[in-house]
């Protein structure tokens, strides 16, 4: 009877540390936290994001992407356009903000406000610049817009003339890692830039792209701010693209591609993250809803997270009531 007493103890222990012990196999087998997947660090109940694992033979595999609210400051106060830089190719990430002039900012993101770092004059179109690591990787972000580019140098922005450039549509992210400028009028092959500091425009011409509907598998992330007409003839749904904010996103690099898109405005605009087939079928299926925002969205990038450079997420700009005041947001992918 003591043996079997006591065998019974043994198992029991075992029972209660096998989940711990399988916790953190699965942890270290997804370089995540315990808390990714379950409600608290000495919990064996699961969290939404572990109940899928589990459903899904322990793959977080097509995953559906969610974000969450990871700081807010406040933006300048004429602020109109933002971006997210990487500043020395190193994932020293900066926030750039484009005010009422042609004057393009950079903000390191610390102590809870947007401080002033550089400043660029970006000429009289700017407000169709676009920035990225178009030049590579490894060198610090680039800014590209109608008639000229913009390459880090030491500490500051060098200018070269791209007068074959009349206009810009969005940047977008391949799945090799290669970024580019681009330009899409609604019809046609879009023309796709990256950049080359030692060329007489410092530009070369970036891969194919496909059709949204097309691009799993191809884009890791796309954003673009077409005309109204343009999204239409894409087969976008009209109540969806009003604003001509929308992108196209992989969040969990698995090679699902969902759509994103900006709704409403004031008090009612959100961010929706969309399935990618629905779009293409002329309707909405919401993956995922932001909370409500500070006000009309102004802006939409993603990028990695300013401070610290590891996490993907959506920058937002937006204005208060009346257009008075200005707030930058990042959403952090869950």
């Amino acid at each position: 009877m003591v043996r079997w007493a006591a065998a019974a103890l043994v198992a029991a222990s075992l029972a209660a540390t096998t989940p711990a012990w399988a916790t953190a196999k699965y942890a270290a087998k997804e370089k995540k936290a315990c808390t990714y997947c379950h409600v608290s660090a000495d919990s064996v109940k699961l969290n939404t994001k572990g109940a899928y694992y589990k459903a899904h033979k322990l793959s977080l595999a097509g995953l559906p992407p969610a974000y969450v609210s990871s700081w807010r400051v406040e933006a300048p106060a004429d602020a109109r356009r933002a971006a997210l830089v990487d500043a020395d190719g190193k994932h020293s990430m900066r926030v750039a903000t484009l005010g009422a002039g042609t004057t393009l900012t950079l903000h390191k993101i610390a102590d809870g406000k947007a401080v002033t770092d550089t400043t660029v004059d970006l000429g009289p179109k700017a407000s169709q610049f676009v920035a990225g690591s178009f030049s590579g990787a490894s060198a610090g972000g680039s800014i590209v817009v109608p008639g000229a580019v913009f390459v880090k140098k030491g500490d500051a922005y060098t200018k070269i003339a791209s007068p074959s450039v009349e206009a810009i549509t969005g940047s977008v992210r391949f799945t090799d890692g290669v970024e580019c400028a681009f330009f899409f009028d609604g019809a046609g092959q879009p023309s796709v830039w990256t950049v080359k500091p030692d060329a007489a425009d410092g530009l070369g011409y970036g891969p194919s792209m496909v059709m949204p509907d097309q691009g799993a598998g191809t884009y890791t992330w796309l954003t673009a701010r077409l005309p109204v007409e343009a999204l239409a003839a894409l087969g976008w749904p009209s109540d969806l693209i009003k604003t001509g904010i929308f992108g196209l996103v992989d969040a969990r690099a698995d090679n699902t591609l969902s759509a994103w898109v900006v709704m409403g405005e004031g008090a009612d605009a959100k961010i929706v993250v969309t399935d990618m087939a629905a779009i293409a079928a002329g309707s909405l299926k919401p993956i995922w809803t932001s909370p409500k925002l500070a006000g009309t969205v102004l802006d939409v990038a993603y990028g990695l997270d300013p401070k610290d450079g590891k996490t993907w997420g959506f920058l937002v700009l937006t204005a208060g009531k009346d257009n008075t005041g200005r707030t930058l947001e990042f959403f952090a992918l869950d």
